[in-house]
């Protein structure tokens, strides 16, 4: 990606493409098509004087179909080794597309990711990456955690230099214990989980953390966020917090006391209802938000602003309530944050998201159902959504009820993966989209 990003805007465009298990050819296809111009005749490529470089993301997640084929890998092979796709909305005749460079990115088989078939894969330069060793992940989490608190107090900073040897410490007895199962299938740790961990410490400011103390009550807290809220019971969640109680011990004795204290609430909302009620300025500050006593006055009054300005919401917020309102907000304030909530029906999963997203000063958007609502009446919901994406921020509420059909999952995974929907404008669309910005 940092490739991609290097290159210059004036001799290249860039595509990216993430695969899934309900990725089909017609996807790529039409994913292709939207990025590149008709030259002359049946000779289609990106605008003269530059290269579009494709970037293929979960290559081998695509499903095998009853020929033991996968249909966007077929298509992308015809492609690259014959330089040509059949126009399939016509009359099947060729579309030649030039000045294309493919690169692709793929994990080994299992877990869901199956063989690529071996014709595909010989027209690449296949390049094996191992796993990094620990030396070099404790070097890139140190370097970003230093540069990010380089202007702390001494003591906040020694504390910070032994987070890498904490997190994989954690992280190898997790993958250790937490294996996944049939009935724990979601339980997938890798490094996009540390990195989400540094993240959050990363949201810490010398205004607030003074003391190494409450350095490590955050590093408690956001491992709690990334790894235990995806637990499912108790004694994986004692595993969890047993093995993070002892390190912090070891590694951190003069913090123990204070950062194992309970109720651990972190947030930027101490300063919401001002900013709600009277548009009072908020820095929104990353703090220990204290007890539910205190958390409870602040979410209360955002409530009660709530009802007077939305649809109002008769919500009892008892200690559990709080606790997920608080890490659902938590969520929404970070950059491309996005949470899947698993919880019966009537359990207010809905209710405190929208709670969750006034309080971040946010909108909040969500589809409504009709009858005959397919694919076509998605895509224009969707160009809504992005419309306002342009002005303000704005919160995706999408829920089980509103899985019309299947293939919506594939546009989320699309969004959440890559952040776009393939061909969702078309390019008249797209320019004038683009002219209103």
């Amino acid at each position: 990606m940092d490739y991609l990003e290097g290159l210059s805007d004036d001799t290249a465009r860039k595509l990216t493409i993430g695969f899934s298990s309900r990725t089909s050819s017609m996807d790529v296809q039409k994913n292709l098509e939207v990025n590149v111009d008709k030259r002359t005749g049946n000779i289609y490529g990106p605008p003269l004087g530059t290269n579009l470089v494709v970037f293929i993301d979960d290559m081998n997640m695509p499903k095998v179909d009853t020929y033991g084929t996968q249909q966007p890998i077929t298509l992308l092979l015809t492609l690259i080794s014959r330089g040509f796709i059949y126009d399939r909305e016509k009359d099947l005749t060729q579309k030649i597309l030039k000045d294309m460079t493919y690169i692709g990115a793929m994990g080994p088989p299992g877990g869901g990711r199956n063989n690529v078939d071996p014709r595909f894969v010989a027209l690449f330069s296949v390049f094996n990456l191992p796993d990094p060793t620990s030396e070099v992940l404790k070097h890139m989490y140190s370097s970003i955690i230093n540069e990010r608190l380089r202007d702390f107090s001494p003591s906040v900073k020694d504390a910070a230099a032994k987070f890498p040897d904490a997190m994989l410490e954690l992280f190898s007895y997790i993958l250790e214990s937490l294996p996944p199962t049939p009935a724990k299938f979601h339980y997938i740790f890798n490094l996009r989980d540390l990195s989400r961990v540094t993240e959050g410490v990363c949201l810490a400011t010398p205004e607030v953390f003074e003391r190494s103390e409450q350095l490590v009550r955050l590093f408690r807290n956001e491992v709690q966020r990334i790894f235990c809220d995806r637990l499912v019971s108790d004694e994986d969640l004692s595993t969890v917090e047993g093995k993070l109680a002892e390190i912090i011990g070891s590694q951190w004795p003069e913090a123990r006391e204070d950062a194992m204290v309970d109720p651990i609430i972190f947030g930027d909302f101490e300063k919401a209802v001002a900013r709600l009620t009277e548009d009072a300025e908020d820095a929104r500050l990353y703090k220990d938000m204290g007890d539910f006593g205190s958390t409870r006055k602040i979410m209360d009054a955002v409530l009660e602003d709530y009802n007077l300005n939305r649809t109002p919401q008769a919500l009892v917020l008892f200690e559990m309530a709080l606790s997920h309102l608080t890490r659902v907000h938590r969520i929404i304030r970070l950059p491309r944050g996005n949470a899947l909530l698993v919880g019966v029906g009537g359990s207010g999963k809905q209710s405190l998201t929208r709670l969750a997203t006034y309080c971040a000063g946010y909108d909040i958007f969500s589809i409504q159902l009709m009858r005959g609502y397919g694919e076509t009446e998605f895509r224009e919901d969707l160009k809504t959504l992005y419309k306002l994406l342009g002005t303000k921020e704005v919160v995706f509420l999408f829920t089980d009820a509103h899985v019309a059909l299947e293939g919506f999952l594939e546009f989320l995974n699309n969004m959440l993966t890559t952040g776009m929907v393939p061909a969702l404008y078309e390019q008249d669309e797209m320019d004038g989209a683009t002219s209103a910005f």
